[in-house]
C-alpha cells in the first residue's frame, strides 16, 4: 500500500477504536485472561522512534491506543501516521521499585499461555503451514500483518520465562520448524503484534485465522479494518 492509503487505514482504524469501543473492551479481556487488571507492557513502533507504555487494563489499554493510534495527532507530532502496536508476552505480578517511571518488575513475569511466533520473509507459506495446524490443538493463531503468524496454546500451569524457554527448546528439536523464533520464550521484556491492530508498513489488520481458513481468505480479511467480535 503506498502513504495515503496507510494513513486513512489509520483513520479508519482510529474510527473502529471509538465507534466498537466496547466490543474491543470484551475482546481484550477475553484475549488478556478475562482479568480486571493485570500489568503489562505496550510498545508503539513509528518509523522514527519506539517507545513502552505501561497498561494495566482492557480499558486502560484501549484509551492508548485511542492516544497513540491517531494519525492526525501523530502527523502534527512529527511521527507517522500509523504504529505497529506489540504487548508483552508475558504478564507481570509486580513493578519495579527502583525504576522513575511504571513498568514491570521483569523477574516477576508469568504466563498462562505457550506461545509461537512463525516468520518466513522468503515465503509466507512456510509460516502458514506450520502456525495453523496449532488450531487444531486449541491454539489462537493470529497474522501479524506482514511475513508471519503468532499462536497461543493453552496451559494448565502457569510458566516463568526460565519454564517456558525449557519447554519450547525441547519442542522445537523434535518439530525441527523452520519459521519458528525460540527467541520469545526465555525474555521477559519480549512483545508480541496486538490483535487487530495495523502493520505501519503494509497497513494490514493482525487478523485471527478462523474456522476452514485458507491463507488466502486470511489475506483478503486482513485487508478489511476488522472489528473483533464480543467474547
Amino acid at each position: 500500500m503506498i502513504k495515503n492509503e496507510i494513513e486513512d487505514r489509520g483513520r479508519q482504524f482510529h474510527d473502529s477504536l471509538q465507534n466498537h469501543y466496547k466490543d474491543y473492551i470484551k475482546f481484550f479481556e477475553y484475549w488478556l485472561g478475562d482479568k480486571e487488571n493485570f500489568i503489562r507492557e505496550l510498545c508503539f513502533g513509528y518509523e522514527e522512534t519506539a517507545f513502552r507504555k505501561l497498561t494495566t487494563s482492557s480499558q486502560h489499554l484501549l484509551k492508548q491506543l485511542l492516544y497513540y493510534c491517531d494519525p492526525d495527532a501523530n502527523i502534527r507530532s512529527n511521527r507517522s501516521p500509523v504504529p505497529n502496536v506489540w504487548i508483552s508476552v508475558f504478564e507481570f505480578e509486580s513493578l519495579d521499585p527502583d525504576s522513575k517511571r511504571p513498568r514491570p518488575l521483569y523477574s516477576s513475569a508469568i504466563i498462562n499461555t505457550i506461545p509461537f511466533d512463525f516468520d518466513f520473509e522468503e515465503c509466507l507459506q512456510v509460516a502458514w503451514d506450520e502456525a495453523e495446524p496449532l488450531r487444531g490443538v486449541g491454539g489462537r493463531v493470529l497474522f501479524t500483518g506482514k511475513k508471519g503468524f503468532q499462536a497461543h496454546l493453552p496451559s494448565e500451569v502457569r510458566l516463568t520465562p526460565e519454564q517456558l524457554k525449557a519447554a519450547q527448546e525441547a519442542r522445537h528439536l523434535v518439530l525441527d520448524w523452520q519459521s519458528s523464533d525460540p527467541a520469545i520464550y526465555g525474555d521477559a521484556a519480549r512483545v508480541l503484534r496486538l490483535p487487530f491492530s495495523l502493520h505501519r508498513e503494509t497497513g494490514l489488520c493482525a487478523v485471527l485465522v478462523q474456522d476452514d481458513d485458507t491463507l488466502e481468505s486470511v489475506l483478503d480479511r486482513a485487508q478489511q479494518v476488522v472489528v473483533p467480535c464480543p467474547r
